[in-house]
């Protein structure tokens, strides 16, 4: 009679919080992202771990920010030559536009109000606007430039976040997000 041999049972190891970050990441076509995120109840084989041989890392949360350049904001927008610029506490935001009736560009600027739209990317909209440095009644500013409001572009955040909220800060646009019950896998080598 032979004994059998029984593998021991799996034994997991529980890391409560992991704090993950990164600078000059590529975020789509955007480059010079910052991420700084947590990794919350991150759960791993423990002979995976010790054998170095670990192909994926289950999760139970993420949450955490992406800071996105303003000059790729601005790149990606659909408004040309779009400027932003955090100063005094506030996102400004200035571009050459059009005026209606008159064949001439001008430069308009103004406070960005930033937003999370219905379907999660990035809404903008501008308000307290000036034509060329000079202020201007919103009853004249109104009839000559259109309203100026518009999405920008933002590809898929990392870890499958969803957007939850966009803060203006002096680096660039601060994007907060999470995700629940979230697995990371290893990238397959190239071979």
């Amino acid at each position: 009679m032979t004994a059998a041999t029984e593998e021991p049972a799996e034994i997991e190891s529980r890391v409560f919080d992991v704090h993950v970050s990164g600078a000059e990441l590529r975020l789509g076509t955007m480059v010079g992202a910052r991420l700084d995120a947590h990794l919350v109840n991150a759960y791993l084989p423990l002979r995976a771990l010790l054998r170095g041989r670990a192909g994926e890392l289950s999760v139970e949360r993420v949450h955490g920010n992406i800071v996105v350049p303003y000059t790729e904001l601005g790149r990606v927008s659909p408004v040309p030559g779009l400027r932003l610029d955090f100063r005094d506490g506030r996102l400004i935001v200035s571009a050459a536009v059009p005026l209606l009736g008159i064949s001439a560009l001008a430069r308009v600027s103004g406070e960005a109000v930033v937003w999370v739209g219905d379907r999660g990317g990035v809404r903008l909209r501008v308000r307290d606007i000036a034509l060329a440095g000079m202020s201007v009644p919103a009853i004249v500013l109104n009839r000559i430039v259109p309203a100026i409001g518009f999405p920008i572009p933002l590809p898929p955040l990392p870890f499958g976040l969803r957007i939850e909220r966009l803060t203006p800060i002096q680096d660039g646009l601060q994007v907060s997000g999470s995700a629940n019950e979230v697995v990371f896998r290893r990238r397959a080598d190239p071979e």
